[in-house]
């Protein structure tokens, strides 16, 4: 039997964030289950929409062979990865592979966006020690995340890579059994597939990275038509991390296959039409007062909620998921009928839960980061529901895995319902609201704090979405961040100026 080592090491990294990467973000527990080694996976990440649950399953419908499970570290998303961070989730996983004994091949769950303290390529950093323990012939196949700002190093370092293909990301798992199935068929093919990669010579905003319309969905049709032709194996889009400031950040295309031809011509022909499709893309953001005024003024009896989505304070981009701009918004222009959520701030949910149901609640709500001039919001909250914050999912993001946001409250001010949770998770399920006794589809106004995972559940019962630009730092117009070390040339939106560096890569390795 073949000995096929499972795990990963996943962050993505936001390095305007100041939500630290440290070592508790790996080890806590934060909507996903923390820090998980050895035969633990295979029970602790049964039924999860991720990558290594999706591996898991792929690997355990090969017949020979032995599954080897060592450590698997999510961190999410934060600010860059500390060195003591970086130094021990890296040992841990390395320590599990020289103590594995023999053997055949990899299968890794990871992001493709870390930078840590010491390396702007962490997930090359990580690889090539990876590489070096178990040397140049053993295969490593890894799924990665849409997001992935792949470098030339790390596309060298794997035997293959893939790439969730939606945004709602909801083939996580699906990726991850797609991995275990290419390595399987790499195996019984005998040697290493024939492979191609080119990389995007503009920045696809992050909202605008959505598979579901627009010229992004166009590049996957195209590259699925493509990856029908004879010789290729699996072809891969990578739209990137545009919050990552680092010289491997944008988007990319991978191609693998039997004939080095065919690879070539296919990726070529990819990277060519997605060229054509830059014209296509327009990114429109409203600002904050102007989406409230708009909300409130065209929700009034209408089937369905209208959506504000609060793209920037995304938990799932590295922020706090925390900034009180679209809520004071709605203060001030007496929005009645809203829902909003979620709001991370423990100090709040557990007073919340001390205070009691029905009780009223004074108290300063978010804001503690204090971006931009953001602060906390000080208010009488009535305490509407509370609850543990334990549930299932209902959603094709999360589908249906169990979700702990720790304690939870949904708190009123005026017409307006607040979920405020004590771990931290965007905003992209109904049952984040419904397990509090909210609707978030009977909701005049719905505010999000999600920049597109939300749009799984959602769209389909919104009137109308839009995207506000309220100050945080997942920022979604390029043209609006302080970039100083992306790669020359770089177009920094699409058809926008080409960014040029000044003076040499903050960090190397």
């Amino acid at each position: 039997m073949k000995r096929v080592i499972v795990g990963g090491f996943q962050h993505e990294t936001n390095t305007f964030s100041n939500k630290p990467g440290d070592w508790q973000l790996f080890v806590d527990r934060d909507g996903y289950p923390g820090l998980t080694s050895g035969e633990d996976l295979f029970e602790a990440l049964r039924g999860y929409n991720l990558g290594i649950s999706g591996i898991l399953e792929g690997a355990q419908s090969v017949a020979d062979w032995k599954l080897v499970p060592i450590t698997w570290a999510y961190g999410g998303a934060s600010g860059r990865v500390t060195k003591e961070a970086f130094e021990k989730v890296s040992s841990l996983l390395i320590d599990d592979i020289r103590n594995a004994g023999k053997i055949d091949a990899l299968l890794l769950d990871m992001h493709g966006a870390m930078v840590s303290d010491s390396f702007e390529d962490g997930d090359a950093e990580f690889l090539g020690r990876v590489k070096s323990e178990v040397g140049s012939k053993t295969p490593i196949v890894a799924p990665l995340d849409l997001h992935a700002n792949i470098s030339q190093e790390l596309f060298d370092l794997a035997d293959m890579l893939l790439v969730y293909r939606t945004y709602p990301h909801i083939d996580m798992a699906e990726t991850g059994a797609q991995a275990a199935f290419h390595l399987k068929k790499m195996l019984d093919y005998g040697k290493p597939f024939a492979k191609a990669f080119r990389q995007l010579p503009y920045l696809i905003p992050n909202t605008l990275a959505c598979t579901l319309y627009g010229p992004t969905k166009a590049i996957f049709d195209k590259l699925t038509q493509l990856e029908q032709r004879e010789g290729i194996v699996h072809m891969s889009f990578a739209c990137g991390y545009n919050s990552s400031d680092a010289p491997k950040t944008g988007a990319s295309f991978l191609a693998y296959g039997l004939d080095m031809g065919a690879v070539t011509s296919a990726i070529d022909e990819l990277y060519d039409f997605a060229l054509s499709q830059e014209d296509n893309y327009e990114l429109n953001l409203w600002d904050v007062d102007e989406a409230v005024r708009y909300a409130i003024k065209n929700c009034a009896g209408r089937n369905g909620p209208v959506i504000l989505a609060d793209v920037q304070d995304n938990h799932g981009g590295g922020t706090l998921s925390d900034t009180n701009w679209i809520l004071d918004s709605l203060v001030r222009h007496y929005a009645g009928n809203t829902l909003v959520g979620l709001y991370w701030d423990s100090e709040t949910a557990t007073a919340a839960h001390k205070s009691g149901l029905g009780s009223i609640l004074d108290i300063e709500l978010g804001g503690k980061t204090g971006y931009q001039g953001d602060k906390p919001y000080r208010a009488k909250f009535k305490v509407e529901a509370l609850s543990s914050g334990v549930f299932d999912t209902t959603g094709s993001f999360y589908a249906g895995a169990p979700m702990d946001l720790g304690l939870t409250a949904l708190l009123t001010i005026g017409g307006i319902k607040i979920v405020v949770t004590s771990y931290g998770e965007q905003a992209a399920d109904p049952a984040m609201f419904t397990h509090l006794g909210a609707d978030p589809i009977s909701a005049d106004i719905l505010v999000l704090k999600s920049s597109v995972h939300y749009r799984a559940a959602f769209q389909q019962h919104a009137q109308e979405i839009l995207e506000v630009e309220a100050p945080a730092p997942n920022s979604a117009d390029n043209n609006k961040v302080l970039y100083t070390n992306l790669r020359n040339g770089l177009r920094i939106m699409p058809n926008g100026l080409a960014f040029c560096r000044t003076s040499e890569p903050k960090i190397s390795h």
